[in-house]
C-alpha cells in the first residue's frame, strides 16, 4: 500500500497502484528522462488521477515532450518524438487491453515491461532520433560509462562539432569547459535550453546545430537511465537487443505475464473455491438452477470474507466487485448493481485486460438503462473504452466542448442502443429463477414500413410529425416522409401550405437530404427523376444552414456527400451555393465530400483494387463500427462481438458481400462518369476543401492529396497544390512506421504524371 502526509501527519492509505504504469506515468517518465519542464502540472494531475482520455494525453507528449524538443533541440527531432511516442502509446494501450496483469504487484510488473516492451520502444525511439545526428553509434553510446563524455569525445574530434558548440571568450570558455566536465562525469546533467545555449542555433537557421544538439539529447536520455534503479541492466538489454534482435517482445511479455500470474496463485489459494463457485454460477448466458441465487451469495460472502483474510496483499478487489455487481443484475436490481460496476470500471482499469472490455459492457447496459441514465458514468466507460480501443471516438480531430460535458463521447443514439442491447448481454435465461424480466427491445434491426397509413399529407398541420414503421416506430416529419417516399405531389402540397423545410427527423434527417439520396446509383430503391424534381422544389426555399450541414445521428449521411453519390455536378453545385459546408465529415468513417469523390473515381479507374478493399467482411475498427451502424444492434452491442459474428458467418457474410459488391460494381459503372466526378472534385477545390484533411480509412493518416498521388489523377493532384495540397505531410506506414509522403506514394505505384509534376515544380522530391 502507498501513503501520502497529510496536513496532520498522518498516513492516509491509498489504492494500490495498477500493475501496468498509466500513460500519464509513463509520459512524465519520458519528460523527466530529457529534463523538460513544461506541463508539469498536468502531468502530475494526470498521474494523480489517471488520465482515460486519449487526446489529453497525446496532448501532454506534445506539450512536455514534443514542443520543448522542437523549440530547444529541432523539429526534425521532435516530429520523430511525436510520431514515435504516439505509436509506442498506441502499442502499449494495445498491450493493455489484451494482457491481463491480475494479480501481478506493480514492482514485478514493471519488470517483466522493462524486459520485453520497454526494451523494444526505447531502443526504437532511439534509433529513429539517431538518425538525426552524425555522431557515434548508439551502442557506443549505450556502452559507455558515460553517454555525455562519449558525446564530447566525439564533437571535439569531429572538425564541425566542435565550431558549433558556442563561441566565448577566456574566462567563458574556462566556465564551458567546466560545465562540460560535470555533464561527462555524470555530476549534473543538462536540461533543453542548457543544450540549446551550448550548441546554439543561428537566427537565419534555427536547425543549425540541430544534429548535435539531438545527439547531446540522446546522451542526456541514456546518462538519465544509467542514474535510475536498474538502469544499467536496462541499458545492457538495449545493447542486446540492438546487436543481436530478438523474438516478438509482444509475445515473451505475453508469456512472462502468464507465469507471474499463476506464481500468485498461492496468494489467493483461500479465495478459489469460493472463485470458481462465483465464475460458473454468475456466467451470463447459461441457465440457472433454482437454488443459484442462494448458492451464489453465499459463495460472493464467503469470497468476501477470504479477501480480508489475505488482508493488504489481495489487489484484486475489482473481481469481486464485477461479479457482485452480476449478482444484483440476475437478481433484478440493476440499481445496486450500478454502484457495484463503477468501483470494478476504477479497480480494472490497467490491470485486467480483456475484462476491462466485459465489464465496460455490462455497465454501459446497465448505467443506460436506468430510468435516468448516469452520464458521468457512461461518459468516464466511453473515454475508457476508447482509450484501450474498445470503441471509436464520437468524431475525429475534435477537442472536447466544454458547453457539453457528455455527447464528446456519449453521442445520443448510444443510449437507447446500449440500453437495448441489454437482453444479448444479460439474456432472460441466464437470470435467476425468480428474477425473469422481459424488457423491450423492439429497437434491435431494421426499422420494417410495409404499412401505408400515411398516403396523404395532412395540409391543416403541414408541420405534423407521423410515426411510421412497423418492427418499432419512428418519428418523423411529413415533408421528410413524402421525400423519402419520393411522392412528388405530396411534397409540392406541403411547400405550397407552407411545411417547413428546415424540420428535421429525430436522426437529423432533412428532406433535402431524401430527396437527393433518390439520385443516388448505388442506394437500394433509387428514384432519380423523383428525386430530381423533388429537390428542384426544395432548392427554391431557403434553407438554414444548420439543415444545409446537418449529419444524421447515427449513419452520418450529409446532405453533400449524398450529392457527391450522385455523381451530378449540378448536385453538388447547387448544394454549395446554398450553403452547404466543403469540408463537413460525413458516413461512417467520416469521410470529407473531396475523399468521398476520389474514393467514386477509383471504382471506376480502378474497379479491381477498389472493390477488392470493400469485398471482404471488414476487421478494422473503423469497418465495425460501420456495421454496427448499419445492422442496428442485430450482430451484438460493441465491436469485438460484431467481430466475433462476422467471423462465425464468413462464408454466409462473403457470399453476401460478392452479390452486393456485383451489384454495386454494375450499378457505378452505369451510372457514372469519370469526367463528371473529376469535375465536382475541382469544384470542391475551387469551394474550399482541404486536400490535407486526414482520414483514418483505409490508412490512418492518407489525405486526398494522397489518394490523387496513389491514383495518378494528375489534373486534381495539380489543383489540390494550387490549392494550398502539402506534397510533404506524411503518414506513418502501418507495417514499419516510417513516414511516407506524396512522393513515395507516388513512386510506389508507379504515378508517373504525378511524379513528373512533383519533380518539375520541386527539387527536394528526392
Amino acid at each position: 500500500m502507498y501513503a501520502d502526509e497529510s496536513r496532520r501527519n498522518k498516513r492516509v492509505p491509498t489504492k494500490p497502484l495498477p500493475p501496468y504504469p498509466t500513460p500519464a506515468e509513463v509520459i512524465r517518465t519520458l519528460a523527466q528522462a530529457i529534463a523538460s519542464k513544461s506541463a508539469t502540472k498536468r502531468l502530475e494531475d494526470a498521474v494523480r488521477a489517471p488520465e482515460t482520455d486519449i487526446r489529453k494525453l497525446e496532448g501532454l507528449i506534445d506539450t512536455a515532450i514534443v514542443n520543448p524538443v522542437n523549440r530547444y533541440i529541432g523539429a526534425k527531432a521532435g516530429g520523430t518524438l511525436q510520431r514515435k511516442l504516439r505509436r509506442c502509446l498506441r502499442r502499449y494501450l494495445d498491450t493493455i487491453a489484451s494482457v491481463s496483469l491480475e494479480g501481478v504487484p506493480r514492482i514485478e510488473a514493471v519488470a517483466l515491461l522493462n524486459g520485453t516492451l520497454f526494451v523494444e520502444y526505447v531502443s526504437d525511439l532511439l534509433i529513429n532520433l539517431h538518425e538525426h545526428t552524425e555522431g557515434p553509434s548508439l551502442v557506443a553510446l549505450l556502452k559507455g560509462k558515460s553517454a555525455l563524455d562519449t558525446a564530447f569525445v566525439w564533437l571535439k574530434e569531429t572538425k564541425d562539432g566542435a565550431s558549433h558548440l558556442a563561441p566565448t571568450d577566456a574566462a567563458s570558455k574556462k566556465a564551458q569547459g567546466d560545465l562540460i566536465w560535470t555533464w561527462r562525469n555524470n555530476k549534473s546533467l543538462p536540461d533543453l535550453q542548457a543544450i540549446q545555449r551550448m550548441i546554439p542555433p543561428s537566427r537565419s537557421a534555427p536547425e543549425d546545430g540541430a544534429p548535435f544538439r539531438t545527439l547531446l539529447l540522446i546522451a542526456r536520455g541514456i546518462d538519465w537511465i544509467k542514474k535510475q534503479p536498474g538502469g544499467r541492466a536496462f541499458l545492457q538489454l538495449m545493447v542486446d537487443h540492438m546487436l543481436l534482435g530478438s523474438p516478438d517482445v509482444a509475445d515473451r511479455f505475453r508469456q512472462a505475464a502468464a507465469a507471474s500470474q499463476k506464481e500468485q496463485v498461492s496468494r489467493f489459494s483461500p479465495m478459489l473455491p469460493a472463485i470458481e463457485k462465483i465464475q460458473h454460477g454468475l456466467m451470463r448466458t447459461s441457465k440457472k438452477p433454482t437454488h443459484a441465487q442462494q448458492i451464489t451469495r453465499t459463495a460472493l460472502d464467503e469470497a468476501h470474507l477470504a479477501s480480508r483474510q489475505i488482508g493488504a496483499s489481495f489487489d484484486n478487489r475489482f473481481f469481486l466487485d464485477w461479479h457482485e455487481a452480476r449478482w444484483h443484475v440476475l437478481s433484478n436490481d440493476n440499481v445496486s448493481a450500478l454502484r457495484r460496476y463503477k468501483d470494478a470500471f476504477e479497480g480494472c482499469l490497467f490491470q485486467g485486460g480483456d475484462n476491462q472490455w466485459e465489464i465496460i459492457k455490462e455497465a454501459m447496459c446497465v448505467a443506460a438503462g436506468q430510468d435516468k441514465p448516469d452520464m458521468v458514468l457512461l461518459k468516464n466507460l466511453k473515454k475508457a473504452a476508447i482509450l484501450l480501443r474498445y470503441e471509436l471516438p464520437v468524431d475525429v480531430d475534435g477537442a472536447e466542448d466544454p458547453r457539453n460535458k457528455h455527447s464528446d463521447f456519449v453521442a445520443p443514439w448510444e443510449i437507447p442502443y446500449w440500453r437495448d442491447q441489454f437482453d444479448k448481454v444479460f439474456p432472460p435465461v441466464g437470470r435467476f429463477a425468480q428474477s425473469h424480466t422481459e424488457r423491450d427491445t423492439r429497437h434491435i434491426g431494421p426499422l420494417f414500413i410495409a404499412s401505408q397509413r400515411f398516403a396523404k399529407p395532412d395540409l391543416k398541420r403541414r408541420n405534423r410529425v407521423i410515426k411510421v414503421g412497423d418492427t418499432w416506430q419512428k418519428p418523423i416529419p411529413q415533408l421528410v416522409w413524402f421525400a423519402q417516399q419520393g411522392d412528388v405531389g405530396a411534397v409540392k402540397k406541403l411547400l405550397d401550405a407552407g411545411a417547413d423545410v428546415d424540420q428535421l427527423s429525430k436522426s437529423d434527417e432533412s428532406a433535402l437530404l431524401m430527396a437527393i439520396q433518390l439520385m443516388a446509383p448505388d442506394v437500394n430503391g433509387a428514384k432519380p427523376e423523383a428525386g430530381e424534381a423533388i429537390f428542384d422544389l426544395l432548392r427554391l426555399h431557403r434553407h438554414s444552414v444548420v439543415t444545409l450541414n446537418a449529419r444524421t445521428t447515427k449513419k452520418r449521411l450529409t446532405s453533400l456527400i449524398e450529392a457527391v453519390k450522385t455523381g451530378r455536378p449540378d448536385i453538388v453545385r447547387a448544394l454549395l451555393d446554398m450553403g452547404a459546408d466543403p469540408d463537413l465529415r460525413g458516413d461512417t468513417d467520416l469521410q470529407t465530400p473531396l475523399n468521398t469523390c476520389l474514393k467514386r473515381i477509383a471504382s471506376i479507374t480502378r474497379p479491381e483494387s477498389f472493390f477488392a478493399d470493400i469485398g471482404q467482411p471488414p476487421t478494422s475498427i473503423e469497418g465495425l463500427d460501420g456495421v454496427r451502424r448499419h445492422s442496428n444492434g442485430l450482430l451484438g452491442p460493441g465491436l469485438g462481438d460484431i467481430a466475433k459474428q462476422l467471423g462465425a458467418t464468413d462464408e454466409q457474410c462473403g457470399a453476401c458481400l460478392g452479390v452486393a459488391q456485383r451489384r454495386l460494381k454494375q450499378q457505378m459503372q452505369r451510372h457514372y462518369s469519370p469526367n463528371h466526378l473529376r469535375e465536382i472534385a475541382l469544384l470542391l477545390i475551387d469551394r474550399g476543401a482541404d486536400p490535407n484533411a486526414t482520414h483514418q480509412t483505409p490508412i490512418h493518416g492518407y489525405t486526398p492529396l494522397m489518394l490523387a498521388a496513389e491514383m495518378n489523377e494528375g489534373s486534381l493532384f495539380d489543383a489540390m497544390l494550387n490549392a494550398g495540397g502539402d506534397w510533404k505531410k506524411t503518414y506513418d506506414d502501418p507495417k514499419s512506421g516510417k513516414p511516407i509522403n506524396c512522393a513515395l506514394i507516388a513512386q510506389g505505384f508507379g504515378s508517373t504524371t504525378v511524379l513528373a509534376r512533383l519533380r518539375k515544380e520541386f527539387s527536394q522530391v528526392f
